[in-house]
C-alpha cells in the first residue's frame, strides 16, 4: 500500500440524510412521493448524473440544471441550521495514517466547493496530499475517474492504492480503478451493496494500519 484515498460523503462526513431530505423536499415540491431507499442507488454519483436520472425516471419538467439548483438551494439552506458531524472514527482514523507518512486524499462526488467546506470545517485539510471532485472528471461514479485522479495526483499506480467507500457506485468505481477497496457498512445507515469490496468494516475508530496492509499481501 502506497497510498489510502477516502471517499467523503458518508466515510469522512455524515452527509447522507441531508442529501436524502432535501431530494425527497425537492421531488415532492414536484410531487412526488418515493421512499427514502429510492435514493440510495445514486449514493456516490455527481449532482448532473443524479439530477439527470431523476429527471428521466419521473419526466421531470425542470431542465437538469434547474434541479441542480433548486436542490443545491433547499440542502445549503439545511445545512446551515445543522452542523458539519463527522463519522465516528474517521478522523482518528486520518491521523494515524498521516502519522505513518501514507499519503492521503479524498476522491469525492461531491463539488470542489463542499469539499473543501467539509475539510475546513473538520479541521483535516493538512492531512490531505490531493482533495479530487468528480465535477473535475469526465464520468461519474461507478466509473473509476475519480479515482484514477487521485492515484495519479498522489503518483502511485492505482494497484498500489486502498479506497474507503461506502456505496455500492463508490465501491464499483474504485474496482474498475484497480484499486483495492475497503467497504466501510455504517450500522447506523441502510445497508448498501458493497459485496464487491475486498473487505469490509463496521467501525473506522478501530481499522488498524495491519489491516489495511493486509490487503496487499
Amino acid at each position: 500500500m502506497k497510498a489510502l484515498i477516502f471517499d467523503m460523503d458518508g466515510v469522512i462526513v455524515d452527509s447522507e440524510p441531508i442529501w436524502i431530505a432535501s431530494k425527497q423536499k425537492m421531488l415532492g415540491e414536484q410531487g412526488i412521493e418515493v421512499p427514502d431507499s429510492y435514493h440510495h442507488q445514486l449514493f456516490g454519483t455527481t449532482l448532473e448524473y443524479m439530477w439527470r436520472f431523476m429527471k428521466e425516471d419521473f419526466n421531470l419538467p425542470l431542465t437538469v440544471e434547474e434541479c441542480i439548483a433548486r436542490g443545491e438551494a433547499i440542502r445549503h439552506e439545511m445545512l446551515e441550521s445543522q452542523p458539519i458531524r463527522s463519522i465516528p472514527g474517521a478522523i482518528d482514523l486520518i491521523k494515524r495514517l498521516h502519522d505513518a507518512k501514507i499519503p492521503l486524499a479524498i476522491a469525492s462526488s461531491s463539488s470542489n466547493k463542499d469539499i473543501a467546506k467539509v475539510v475546513d470545517a473538520l479541521a483535516i485539510r493538512p492531512y490531505f496530499q490531493e482533495l479530487v471532485s468528480g465535477e473535475d472528471c469526465e464520468r461519474s461514479k461507478p466509473f473509476p475517474d475519480v479515482f484514477l485522479k487521485a492515484a495519479n495526483a498522489l503518483q502511485v499506480d492505482p494497484t498500489q492504492a486502498l479506497v474507503i467507500e461506502d456505496a455500492v457506485n463508490g465501491v464499483k468505481a474504485a474496482k474498475a480503478a484497480g484499486t483495492k477497496c475497503l467497504g466501510f457498512q455504517n450500522p447506523a445507515f441502510t445497508k448498501q451493496d458493497l459485496s464487491q469490496a475486498d473487505g469490509i468494516v463496521t467501525n473506522l475508530g478501530i481499522l488498524t494500519l495491519e489491516e489495511c496492509y493486509s490487503y496487499f499481501e
